[in-house]
């Protein structure tokens, strides 16, 4: 067993990346260690670059942007290490950092976590040990007093010794896999990004280990991949949206609902205060983002039910809160989607207005179009219809179909009953779904449901468990359990699955168990 798994998640930052990966291998110690990068859907060659350059690193591809977290969880699943170093692309460690700090840890049993003194390439002091933070010391930091008794930070107290802290933020988290399991799972899926470094200390703390500030320089350049995000979404508005909404999630699942919904109060006050400020001195550019603000950090709070799950779907995309830029769908392009779709699935279900799988389609389609509403204010009636109707669905057919999944072209659901669909499946084209299939499991720990490819026929009971890809063309036969990634032109058969090439018949020689 490696005493170290190094942990890597990246997003189109290939020279970062290499950096990173040039220093963790510069190390000097006598650990073993196993380094897992997860490439998030990059476009710049980074994958590539990685294993040419470090042939030793496992590579993880994952064809969208799952997102900080649910990457870390899938890298987590291959972890075989004592100890789980989460280090960000955008962090570079020093030749002993990583011994070091191995041994301090080794050296204290009670130590469940640990982060190290960050500075940036200037030599500039950044937050490195921070105090757990409630909704009423986030107001105050808004408003500008942050240098209060219920402060988050401070940089003013000795950074040159070890001592013992709330939480360290996660561009280098070093925690103990034990301790970890103990506290029943790796980061929390419902976030897509920030707070989950927070999230994992307190949980922890309360599992009795300490959280440690280890006083050993990581450069740290701060919010690549965000930055990355930020170039590609309008004025960075889905690293506000993020931002907010993991911060519900953390307050519910780790407090209560009041604590979620007093965070929510406190920013909308906030914003109210802003907002009449701005209308009194007429600053009219101001007021329209001021607004908008204010009703995402509503919204927010409905769509995430109060905090107790992300909206984020598996590619990245978020549903509340995404923003149309300039070149995307207008309200015509509405219209003609809208149309377009219900032509699609007519022909799907060959003009059967009755059947149940054209009904279902039909709901399905109206949950994803409702995000579409501007402005968001007015779509809060029309996510209550479709909760009803979802829900109507659900008792008269049997089918669990979220919005929060994708689906390709003539995608079709032939039998009914026991059909429960993850909203972080993703399904290729012309795939068929029979009955009393499970795909991906709403109560998992894992970051995603399985990835669907085209022309794939699952059949009845099938239960396709966890983050695993399944390629095109594949038949999946009744009461099989699918634990592993499934190649292209296969078969899986019945209990003990097992995967079968095309035309290489049932032999077991030709087999592999999954």
């Amino acid at each position: 067993m490696p005493d170290l798994s190094i942990i890597v998640v990246a997003y189109n930052v290939k020279d970062l990346m290499e950096r990173c990966l040039e220093k963790v291998f510069a190390s000097e110690g006598h650990f073993q260690k196993e380094v897992i990068y997860v490439d998030n859907g990059s476009s710049d060659g980074s994958a590539e670059m990685v294993g040419q350059r470090f042939p030793e690193v496992v590579i993880i591809e994952s064809p969208v942007n799952l997102g900080f977290i649910r990457a870390n969880n899938l890298a987590y699943t291959k972890a075989t290490g004592e100890h789980i170093l989460m280090l960000n692309s955008d962090a570079f460690v020093g030749k002993n950092t990583l011994q070091k700090t191995l041994d301090f840890m080794k050296d204290h049993p009670e130590s469940g976590a640990l982060g190290c003194r960050l500075i940036g390439e200037d030599g500039a002091l950044q937050v490195s040990a921070r105090y757990f933070y409630t909704p009423w010391k986030l107001f105050l930091t808004r408003v500008g007093f942050e240098k209060t008794i219920w402060k988050m930070d401070d940089l003013d107290c000795s950074h040159e010794e070890v001592r013992e802290c709330d939480w360290v933020p996660g561009c280098y988290l070093l925690a103990r896999k034990a301790v970890i399991e103990k506290t029943g799972f790796f980061l929390r899926s419902d976030y897509f990004m920030y707070n989950d470094d927070i999230d994992l200390c307190l949980r922890i703390k309360r599992s009795g280990y300490k959280v440690f500030f280890f006083p050993e320089d990581v450069i740290h350049l701060g919010g690549a991949n965000s930055k990355r995000i930020e170039m590609v979404t309008e004025k960075g508005w889905q690293i506000e949206k993020y931002a907010l909404e993991s911060q519900y999630i953390y307050f519910r699942k780790n407090y209560n609902f009041f604590y979620a919904l007093s965070h929510c109060l406190m920013i909308v006050s906030f914003d109210l205060l802003r907002l009449i400020k701005q209308v009194l001195f007429f600053r009219k550019s101001e007021i329209k983002s001021q607004w908008e603000h204010l009703c995402l950090a509503c919204s927010l709070f409905m769509r995430t039910r109060g905090g107790t799950r992300g909206s984020v779907n598996s590619d990245g995309t978020s549903d509340p809160g995404t923003r149309r830029k300039p070149d995307e769908q207008k309200p015509d392009d509405k219209k003609k989607v809208m149309f377009e779709n219900l032509r699609e699935d007519l022909k799907t279900y060959q003009g059967d207005v009755l059947a149940q799988g054209f009904w279902v389609m039909r709901v399905y389609r109206f949950g994803r179009w409702r995000y579409g509403i501007r402005p968001e204010i007015l779509r809060p009636p029309f996510s209550l219809l479709y909760k009803i109707l979802f829900k109507l669905v659900q008792v008269f057919t049997g089918i669990e179909l979220p919005c929060e999944a994708t689906v390709g072209k003539n995608f079709t659901i032939e039998h009914f009953g026991g059909i429960n669909i993850s909203g972080y499946a993703s399904f290729g084209d012309n795939c068929r779904i029979r009955q009393g299939v499970t795909v991906g499991l709403r109560n998992t720990d894992h970051p995603c449901a399985p990835q669907i490819g085209n022309n794939v026929d699952i059949g009845a009971g099938a239960k396709l468990l966890g983050p695993i890809r399944i390629g095109n063309n594949v038949n999946i036969g009744p009461n099989a359990v699918v634990i592993e990634d499934v190649p292209d032109n296969s078969s899986v058969v019945p209990i003990p699955a097992r995967i079968i090439p095309m035309g290489s018949g049932l032999n077991p020689k030709n087999s592999k168990t999954a």
